[in-house]
């Protein structure tokens, strides 16, 4: 059964999480085949306008970070199964019944159950009074459904989501772990979405700074953690482990070939001796 890297971020927002995870997947793609799964995602229409337009295009809502990691490994793995939940958020409107209890609201969310009868995706759909009090327009999500089996309009988002949460994560990851040696699994900010059993490596990185954890020790802290807190985040587990090993980096501009291919090299040749 294929091993599981989990890259986590230190901290909660713009950790860098998708540059390592794409260094990591493409040093070990020499030696093996690698999979690459982000489980959990979200984008907002009003600021992520142009990435809304692409998905618009393609009738599908997806990561724009998993995208980006699918296209640059040639993986031919359906998006929805690299990303087997991802919610798209609208803000909320001006004066409306909402506002000043939220600034944004869920309005369309993608669940993607993997079986040996292919893809199904269910999606959660915001119902039309709570809709209202957005600006999204309703007939805009129209082409986004073009897929769904299954479309829902709960009156509590949050409990039926919870119901579908594991299975989408655990039937898709099954299905890549079965197709490779190696899933590289890139964590929703700092939160730890998958506790795999086959979990290897722990990767925990924040600006300037990057940890590698043993996968059954990070285990066993995050079941810790998770006997006292209903959602577990890297720096929840992190003070109960110690790290395999250390290292500081430095900021990289993506825009440049040579100090990109510098950085994937360093970060190969680091994961290379784990494997």
């Amino acid at each position: 059964m294929a091993s599981i890297i989990l890259v986590l971020g230190g901290v909660e927002d713009e950790a860098g999480k998708t540059i390592m995870s794409k260094a990591i997947c493409k040093g070990l793609k020499r030696r093996y085949e690698v999979q690459f799964c982000k489980p959990i995602s979200g984008h907002n229409s009003w600021y992520h306008y142009d990435h809304l337009l692409r998905c618009l295009s393609e009738k599908q809502i997806f990561s724009r970070d998993a995208c980006e990691v699918r296209k640059t490994l040639a993986l031919t793995t359906p998006i929805e199964v690299v990303n087997p939940i991802d919610c798209l958020f609208s803000p909320v409107r001006y004066g409306s019944s909402l506002w000043g209890s939220r600034p944004s609201q869920a309005v369309l969310e993608r669940f993607t159950m993997l079986s040996g009868e292919g893809v199904k995706n269910i999606y959660l759909k915001l119902n039309s009074k709570d809709m209202s009090s957005t600006i999204m327009d309703p007939e805009t999500l129209n082409p986004l459904l073009s897929s769904a089996a299954e479309i829902h309009e709960p009156d509590d988002w949050r409990a039926v989501e919870g119901t579908l949460v594991e299975g989408a994560i655990t039937s898709c990851l099954k299905g890549l772990k079965e197709s490779s040696d190696i899933v590289v699994v890139e964590g929703h900010d700092d939160r730890c979405p998958v506790m795999d059993d086959d979990l290897s490596l722990a990767v925990v990185v924040a600006p300037g700074h990057l940890s590698i954890y043993g996968g059954k020790e990070f285990r066993d802290g995050f079941y810790s953690v998770l006997n006292i807190r209903a959602e577990v985040s890297a720096r929840d587990v992190l003070p109960l482990l110690t790290p395999l090993e250390i290292y500081e980096i430095r900021p990289i501009a993506v825009s440049s070939t040579e100090e990109t291919s510098k950085f994937e090299k360093g970060i190969s040749e680091i994961f290379s001796n784990f494997f």
